[in-house]
C-alpha cells in the first residue's frame, strides 16, 4: 500500500484487531524505563502513535518505527511527529537495515508476517538485547488462532 490516506480510511479488519489484541498484548509485557522498540511497519504511524507512544512517554523510551515505503513514513512523520520516534525507511531483513547497531528490547510487527519473504533469516537474525524475551510479530491467521486458543 502506498497510498497513506487510502490507507487509513481502508484499514477496517486492521484497525479493529489493533484495538482489540495490542492492548491485551502490551498489558501482558512487563514494560520498563529507557526500553528501545522497534515498530516494524510501521505503515501511516497511527498504531504506534495511539498504542505505542504513551508507553514510551511514560517509561521514558524511545521508538524506531520502520517501513519500506517512504510515502508512508511521510505521513507518519507529519501527522504523527515526536521526539521518542525515529522514522526510517527500511526492512528488517535486509543489508540495508537502518539500525543495524541497536539491539532492541521489543519489537511489533501488526499485519507484516505475509511480507517477509526469508522467514529463515528473519527468526535468526537477532536484534533483540540479551535477557529479551518478546518479539511479538502477528498477522491476521495467528490473532485468530489464539483468540481462539484463549
Amino acid at each position: 500500500m502506498q497510498d497513506p490516506a487510502r490507507y487509513e480510511s481502508n484499514k477496517s479488519l486492521a484497525a479493529r484487531d489493533a484495538n482489540i489484541f495490542v492492548p491485551v498484548l502490551m498489558s501482558h509485557m512487563p514494560w520498563r524505563k529507557n526500553e528501545t522498540i522497534m515498530d516494524y511497519g510501521c505503515g501511516a504511524g497511527s498504531t504506534g502513535a495511539k498504542f505505542f507512544l504513551p508507553k514510551l512517554e511514560y517509561n521514558n523510551s524511545h521508538m524506531y518505527s520502520l517501513d519500506v515505503s517512504m510515502k508512508m513514513l511521510n505521513h507518519a512523520i507529519t501527522n504523527y511527529p515526536s521526539p521518542r520516534i525515529t522514522y526510517a525507511v527500511g526492512d528488517i531483513v535486509s543489508d540495508e537495515f537502518p539500525f543495524p547497531q541497536i539491539l532492541f528490547d521489543k519489537i511489533f510487527g501488526i499485519y507484516v508476517l505475509h511480507y517477509i519473504k526469508d522467514y529463515r533469516y528473519f527468526l535468526t537474525y537477532s536484534m533483540l538485547k540479551r535477557n529479551t524475551i518478546y518479539i511479538k510479530v502477528f498477522d491476521a491467521g495467528e490473532l485468530f488462532r489464539n483468540a481462539l486458543n484463549t
